[in-house]
């Protein structure tokens, strides 16, 4: 074998005396000449405490452990490469699963993940990398026990490591002999990150905001070199989209991670961020439109819309060079939600309630926009794809209640004839209605149903009583029938129930209370829709008020208890039973199944006469119209 012979003899020839393995990595020399591990030589110190003398000739020993020999440890690593590779990760593999992730480990790992594109072992790399993070991630970092060599490495530390050489490898022009080996180590490297990422918001809250907000903008900076070092050719676009996507994906991570501390971003950082988004967009776009998307160029689509919403939340201060900017990624996400498949379409609706949250779209051409994404959200809505993905249908349901909430105070009569004029009310309630039919225990798709049905109440908070109760009362019946049914069907008591169930429980709550609020300032036919069946259903409406909770009442409970009192729904409980409401039960007017009907139905005026303010009135009120509830973008979702 010719890396175990050499000039000098055989491998055998370095063995260590004390733990019998070859080569010697690290050499040290003990003052009588003999030669060993500086790792074993120092434990084998520790446990005789000097009274063995030297493990070879039992000379007496110095009470300290000497110094590396370098010209030993290079000589050896030059005439047993392999061998000395191999005991390295040997030991490191050792410490590792001690759980010790040491400053020396680390410096070895980053040197072999920045060339990993000449790596012949990628499972190994792969394998050292996840024990790393495990050991960082999951000790206690109490070394109290232990030489002050296996203390581990501080998690920011390793983070930038990490970060860097997985930039490192992004900007490296890939080429034919990169195609299998690189994308696999990037993508657990982008994994590895994530995790370190979460571990340090986790373990280090108040100092992991300047350090992510400084990676932000290197990521930008790194971001520009893989957009530019990317091939461009046919051949090339497979291994372009993924470089593309994996950035994305850094950046997001970096984003999501700042957002979760409530950070805001300096202008030129959101700038150069929103641009190298916009420019991942575009070029998706654009081959879409071509000869042909790459599955991984069209991954790199979606990724942009989520880091986009991500992006959007982080917006401090206003800049002007921005505003060209925020225009074109607008438009980006109306082309998608309108035209796009539903999984890029339900992504960027996520970020379009991002941008509508941080007002990321001027008063002027507000309107315009959201009558846009109200028609591409109806078309979506009507596919057969997004009655199957409850995530897509859930992000495009909040988009649907979104266009209602954020309608401008003191909108033109044009503005709401194109916003909710010619029947579009009706058929924005039709598709909410029609999904609320098909729930049947799915808690996303639930929560989906009562974000739109949220901001269509929060919009009637703001227009005329008389136009509510004309094109709201049909509708009340299905929305008291599913909130019935979901607080005593679907939804078990909040108390020791997952997060799902809680969430969704909470949004049942929220929007029973914006319901009771919005009757008891309409009044008339809505209280007449509404009031005899709650009251027919006490169980219910203590279950939402929290008189049979065992828990903390939410600020939710609390309100609804009080609305439910102002209007005399507890003063009169029944002993009745609750009756099961399948969903076979609920409504079904106006249902749209095709494109073709959903266009239709924006043109069609209902034969009981739409209300005026709902085509074109002028009298519009401000009350209640921009209420806007915290909610958590992205990721969530990007759960």
């Amino acid at each position: 074998m010719s890396s175990a012979s050499g000039a000098e003899g055989t491998v055998d020839d370095f063995t260590c005396p004390i733990c019998l393995v070859s080569p010697i990595v690290d050499p040290v020399t003990s003052p009588c000449g003999h030669s060993f591990d500086q790792a074993c030589f120092a434990a084998f110190l520790r446990r005789s405490h000097r009274r063995s003398g030297c493990p070879v000739c039992r000379k007496p020993l110095a009470g300290t452990t000497p110094e590396v020999s370098l010209l030993l440890r290079d000589a050896l690593a030059r005439l047993y490469p392999q061998e000395v590779r191999q005991r390295r990760e040997s030991q490191m593999h050792e410490e590792l699963e001690g759980g010790h992730a040491s400053v020396a480990v680390l410096t070895c790992l980053a040197a072999r993940l920045r060339s990993a594109f000449a790596c012949t072992d990628v499972g190994s790399l792969t394998l050292m990398l996840s024990l790393f993070i495990e050991a960082l991630t999951g000790s206690t970092n109490d070394n109290s026990n232990n030489n002050s060599s296996a203390k581990n490495v501080d998690a920011s530390r390793a983070l930038l490591a990490l970060i860097d050489a997985a930039w490192s490898l992004l900007k490296r022009a890939p080429c034919s002999a990169d195609a299998e080996a690189l994308p696999a180590v990037v993508e657990d490297l982008v994994q590895a990150v994530e995790t370190l990422v979460d571990h340090l918001l986790d373990s280090h809250p108040q100092t992991a905001g300047d350090l992510l907000d400084g990676m932000v903008g290197t990521a930008v900076t790194n971001f520009t070199c893989v957009w530019s070092s990317a091939p461009h050719d046919c051949a090339g676009r497979d291994s372009r989209g993924q470089s593309l996507r994996l950035s994305v994906l850094l950046l997001e991570c970096l984003l999501l991670a700042l957002g979760r501390l409530q950070r805001r971003l300096r202008g030129q950082t959101v700038v150069g961020a929103a641009g190298m988004l916009l420019a991942t967009l575009c070029e998706a776009r654009a081959a879409s439109a071509g000869d042909g998307c790459s599955s991984e160029l069209a991954s790199a689509r979606v990724a942009a819309f989520r880091a986009a919403g991500s992006l959007a939340v982080l917006v401090g201060s206003r800049v002007a060079d921005a505003e060209l900017v925020w225009a074109d990624l607008r438009e980006e996400l109306v082309g998608a939600v309108c035209h796009g498949d539903v999984p890029s379409a339900a992504a960027a609706a996520q970020a379009c309630g991002a941008f509508l949250d941080a007002e990321l779209c001027p008063p002027e051409s507000l309107g315009a926009w959201l009558a846009r994404l109200l028609l591409g959200v109806h078309v979506q809505l009507a596919t057969p794809e997004a009655a199957a993905d409850s995530a897509s249908a859930r992000r495009l349901l909040a988009l649907l209640g979104d266009s209602h909430r954020f309608v401008p105070a003191g909108a033109s009569s044009q503005v709401l004839a194109e916003l909710v004029g010619d029947g579009r009310f009706s058929a924005s309630c039709s598709l909410i209605e029609s999904a609320g039919r098909v729930v049947n225990g799915d808690h996303v798709l639930l929560l989906g149903v009562l974000e739109a049905w949220e901001g269509v109440i929060a919009f009637l908070k703001g227009i005329p009583a008389t136009d509510v109760e004309a094109g709201f009362a049909p509708w009340v019946g299905h929305l008291v029938t599913l909130l019935v049914w979901a607080l005593m069907q679907g939804m078990p008591d909040v108390a020791g129930s997952h997060s799902g169930q809680e969430e969704a429980f909470e949004s049942i709550v929220t929007v029973l209370g914006d319901l009771l609020q919005l009757t008891s300032q309409v009044g008339g036919v809505l209280s007449a829709a509404l009031l005899p069946p709650l009251r027919q259903q006490p169980l219910a409406l203590e279950r939402a008020s929290g008189l049979v909770s065992t828990g903390e009442l939410s600020a939710s409970q609390r309100w609804v208890h009080t609305l439910c009192c102002q209007l005399g729904l507890l003063d009169r409980r029944t002993s009745g039973h609750m009756t099961a409401a399948p969903a076979a039960t609920f409504g079904g007017r106006g249902t749209v199944h095709d494109r073709a009907a959903i266009l239709r139905a924006w043109r069609y005026t209902p034969e009981t006469g739409a209300p005026s303010a709902l085509q074109a009135s002028t009298s519009t009120s401000t009350q209640g119209r921009r209420i806007v509830r915290a909610r958590q973008r992205g990721a969530a979702a990007a759960s």
